[in-house]
């Protein structure tokens, strides 16, 4: 059985680069920049749109390679700095070297990142096993060397490295993919944490059986009707020893090999892939003309099951001001919002965002916010957003949302370092020239 792979664009990111981009270099009031600007971006996509067309596929290796990486302290959660990557191809040999790692290894307790388009299905059944076996935890997200230039991870030189014993890395999640066979190898992990920003996609298995001799076509038949029997009974079987709901597979065979069906979190959530009821990820940096840093997050908001998304982003703006961005995907029907507010621990005053706009089922705020008082907000290891909405009958009600504060510092220490970089290279080109 083989798998084929596509990454449809991430949604909410193109649409909002012109705000930070025309807040950077206009000369309008700061009210006139976030109240106009902005929505010339939003008005191309809302939030969980898709961008048309099949984007090419990244380059991925062609065998699945499995390696240790260092990264920076927390780079894979709280007190994690080293972690096993998976990425390619799973090939017919893939099961036996994964064996031979772990036994090199030993009962060393590290998290497992995926990035893969699939492959055999018999291998990745095999290794999800032995994860099983391991009570690993297992996640989603590409392993980015730092000994390789960007774009060029599975280059010849870059392969090298990854042969080695360890390498440092960074994690990215964002367009970070477990397709096809590798979802059943994912399934195999005892904790399964899929970040909201990466893509797990399902599809049939394609079945390919050899014959020898001169079989009639009803011979041929009958055997591929016994192969697709058990390939369907082992994979039902498979599933529900990994606490998998059985529609899961339903769901699988109604997608054509040459199609996939990207799950959705709801989806997540029902066939008990992963559980959690609010997910984020880390503080990411993006590269872009201005550079902003993002964090997305889904949370459960009724026992649908249905999940909302959200999105923070932080951008160059002025010297002592930066952009910052909330967007919040809404059921069509859901009442008019009419104030969102961003608050810390401690008396530090709350961050008050402007209605910007509402496109389709996202809506849009935003602020040019003092560099100090945005500090002082994400220096809290927790933080809230406030969101009070109007009913048609005239009360209103408000709902507060909370997430992760850490890693913000770090990551804005970059950004402001990055914004700094862009406007002395705006000011040099600025100079009259001899």
């Amino acid at each position: 059985m083989r798998s084929a792979m596509t990454l449809p664009p991430l949604p909410g990111l193109r649409p909002l680069l012109p705000f930070f981009r025309s807040v950077s270099s206009s000369h309008h009031t700061p009210a006139m920049r976030l109240a106009s600007l902005l929505i010339i971006g939003v008005a191309l996509a809302g939030l969980a749109s898709t961008a048309q067309g099949e984007p090419s596929p990244p380059p991925y290796s062609q065998t699945l390679l499995i390696y240790v990486a260092k990264g920076a302290p927390n780079a894979c959660g709280q007190g994690c700095d080293r972690w096993i990557a998976i990425e390619g191809k799973f090939d017919g040999g893939a099961a036996a070297r994964f064996r031979r790692f772990l036994r090199g290894i030993g009962d060393a307790p590290l998290p497992f990142y995926f990035h893969s388009p699939g492959g055999d299905v018999s291998a990745s059944l095999t290794i999800g096993r032995m994860l099983r076996a391991r009570k690993a935890t297992v996640r989603v997200g590409r392993t980015l060397l730092a000994a390789c230039k960007p774009g060029a991870q599975i280059d010849e030189e870059c392969l090298k490295i990854k042969s080695g014993r360890e390498v440092l890395a960074e994690i990215a999640t964002a367009g970070a993919m477990c397709n096809s066979a590798c979802v059943y190898t994912l399934l195999g992990g005892t904790t399964r944490e899929i970040a909201p920003d990466t893509v797990l996609a399902v599809h049939n298995s394609k079945l390919t059986v050899s014959f020898r001799g001169h079989p009639t076509s009803q011979q041929r038949a009958a055997a591929v009707s016994r192969q697709w029997d058990n390939a369907n009974h082992e994979r039902k079987a498979y599933v529900a020893a990994m606490g998998i709901d059985g529609g899961l597979l339903d769901l699988i065979q109604t997608v054509k090999f040459e199609d996939l069906h990207v799950l959705t979190r709801a989806e997540l959530y029902r066939f008990k892939i992963d559980p959690r009821t609010a997910i984020e990820t880390a503080w990411t940096e993006v590269p872009a003309s201005p550079p902003f840093i993002r964090k997305v997050a889904v949370v459960k908001t009724d026992d649908a099951p249905s999940f909302a998304r959200r999105e923070w982003l932080v951008g160059c703006q002025r010297k002592d001001r930066v952009g910052l961005i909330f967007a919040r995907e809404l059921d069509a029907k859901a009442p008019t919002t009419t104030s969102v507010a961003l608050t810390g621990g401690g008396e530090t005053a709350p961050i008050l965002l402007a209605w910007t706009k509402r496109a389709g089922s996202s809506e849009f705020w935003s602020a040019a916010v003092a560099v100090d008082a945005l500090t002082k907000i994400f220096a809290s290891p927790q933080l809230q957003v406030k969101e009070t909405s109007l009913a048609e009958d005239g009360k209103s009600s408000g709902a507060s949302f909370a997430f992760d504060g850490r890693g913000f510092e770090d990551a804005f220490v970059r950004l402001f370092a990055s914004c700094q970089t862009q406007r002395d290279s705006r000011s040099g080109a600025d100079q009259p020239k001899n």
